[in-house]
């Protein structure tokens, strides 16, 4: 009896859409013209002196048979000998010359029409060190080919994260001590918050961006610590909760980067700060902010995800975005020289010239990262990337808490100095910048 492939079609489109599941256990459907290749997954496996360290489950259906006879599940490793980083050159090559550098390569049977479907369990050997592996099906018949297909990769030999790829090794742990800490830092905000109450006064523009930042941040690890917890178990982590901390996370970066711009124009240190100000912020980071989470989802989910394992931010549309960066820093830091010259109290000059100085390191990271990660190899960058960004977010967040904090006597920042305009008036002052500007 034929395998009913439509309904299986079927059911991974609602999944996708859904935003059901994002696992090691991939699941998809692939069309392969005549004479072409189609990537269907990467994984990054572990290495062993002398058992099999990885294993590849893979499982075909196809609705018939015809054009399977040069239809081949071949298997390329990160060798150059193999699958170079020059992925476009390789994919020019002719389909029988793409073979000649696979590692492992079988002939995709009439299995495909059964129930069962074409089944292959490969164990995986690396002696050496980690190396990705890509996983293809080349057509090189003459006519064209639809796949629907089942894959699960794990690293047997590596206990409860045999379900991960060797770049995110230690990441769950690594997520569940940024949550301890951000929950730390976010508990502290929320005690000087009080403690500002209890003086009689009003809770900041500046102090309220912070906890909010701070309140992103720890939303992105809990909803990335779930769902690495549920992959170590299952295999399978869910998509949403991917997403949400990704949001999170551009949600966190955009507060932050707003209070670094209005300290650099001199915003509750030398100037009151109204309403405007912060639509203003909003509306110049906001924009970036949101184009490198699109850039980000699209590297993780597009197409090319399985072709390449170049860094996001090494790609044309990445380095515009960190020229983009590196414009910020720049005019932030215009901003906080200009703010300096203009002040006359030293201390507050001293403060741009050093505070002031240090917080622009911040938007070093990005740049930097992307630098470094074309020295990182592949199975570290992702670990190494994460890490880094995070502990200059958490010591941002450290000297942001320390500098804002309402009891502090030497404090550079006048937290009574906001003009707390209506907020109906804020919103006409600000069309009427966009009419001028247009």
């Amino acid at each position: 009896m034929a395998y009913p492939v439509l309904l299986h079609f079927k059911i991974m489109l609602w999944c996708s859409l859904l935003g059901l599941s994002h696992s090691a256990e991939f699941v998809g459907s692939a069309h392969v013209p005549t004479q072409g290749s189609v990537f269907l997954e990467k994984f990054c496996f572990d290495y062993d002196l002398e058992d099999a360290a990885g294993e590849i489950d893979i499982t075909f259906h196809a609705s018939g048979s015809e054009g399977m006879e040069k239809v081949t599940l071949a298997l390329f490793d990160d060798q150059s000998s193999s699958y170079p980083r020059q992925a476009d050159a390789f994919l020019e090559l002719p389909c029988d010359e793409q073979l000649k550098h696979s590692r492992y390569q079988v002939q995709i049977t009439s299995d495909v029409r059964t129930e069962e479907g074409f089944h292959m369990n490969i164990p995986v050997f690396e002696r050496i060190r980690p190396r990705w592996w890509y996983i293809a099906v080349l057509n090189c018949g003459v006519q064209d080919v639809d796949l629907a297909y089942t894959i699960h990769t794990t690293n047997p030999t590596a206990g409860w994260q045999r379900e991960f790829s060797v770049d995110h090794y230690g990441v769950a742990r690594l997520c569940l001590m940024l949550l301890v800490i951000y929950s730390i830092a976010f508990v502290v905000q929320l005690v000087a918050i009080n403690i500002s109450k209890n003086l009689g006064k009003d809770t900041h523009p500046l102090v309220q961006y912070l906890i909010a930042s701070v309140g992103c941040s720890v939303a992105q690890v809990l909803a990335l610590c779930i769902y690495y917890i549920r992959f170590s178990w299952t295999g399978q982590g869910v998509l949403w909760l991917y997403i949400l901390a990704k949001i999170s996370r551009a949600f966190s970066k955009m507060f932050l980067m707003a209070i670094l711009f209005l300290i650099s124009q001199g915003r509750c240190v030398s100037t009151p700060m109204v309403i405007s100000d912060a639509f203003r912020m909003f509306r110049m980071v906001g924009p970036f902010v949101v184009v490198c989470l699109m850039l980000e989802l699209w590297s993780e989910f597009g197409s090319m995800h399985n072709y390449t394992t170049d860094y996001v931010y090494s790609t044309t549309s990445g380095q515009l975005l960190v020229f983009i960066d590196i414009c910020l820093l720049s005019l932030y830091l215009v901003n906080l020289h200009g703010t300096r010259r203009k002040e006359i109290d030293t201390t507050k000059q001293y403060f741009y010239s050093s505070w002031g100085a240090l917080y622009s390191t911040w938007f070093l990271v990005l740049p930097v990262m992307t630098l470094a990660a074309s020295f990182l190899g592949p199975w570290l960058r992702f670990k190494v990337v994460f890490a880094v960004s995070h502990l200059m977010n958490i010591f941002m967040y450290g000297i942001l808490i320390g500098g804002l904090w309402p009891t502090k006597t030497h404090s550079h920042f006048a937290l009574d100095m906001v003009e707390m305009e209506p907020l109906g008036a804020a919103w006409e002052r600000l069309q009427g910048e966009l009419s001028a500007s247009s």
